[in-house]
């Protein structure tokens, strides 16, 4: 049996589409296991969690080391956009 390490949570405020559904996204956790489908040694696993009291994973990602450190920073890549062509709010 795999222990996986310790996880890390995340709190999110968002939605993501599973099975032509969008679905609230209330948590994630991000930890390192042996993956279970992903034919990869081991590496990075991101759970999309619901709100409380729903069924716990919604979405599991599991990717190799190399494919989640370029998501992590295509992600702050986009972010990094975002925030730089923010214009400022009006009061």
């Amino acid at each position: 049996m795999c222990g996986f390490s310790k996880a890390i949570g995340v709190t999110l405020e968002g939605s993501g589409k599973a099975e032509q559904e969008w679905r609230n996204l209330a948590k994630a956790q991000v930890y390192h296991d042996h993956f279970i489908a992903a034919e990869i040694e081991d590496g990075v696993v991101i759970d999309f969690l619901k709100e409380d009291g729903m069924p716990p994973v919604q979405i599991c990602l599991e990717l190799s080391a190399t494919s989640a450190r370029e998501l992590a920073e295509a992600i702050l890549a986009t972010v990094n956009g975002i925030e730089s062509n923010a214009r400022p709010r009006l009061r």
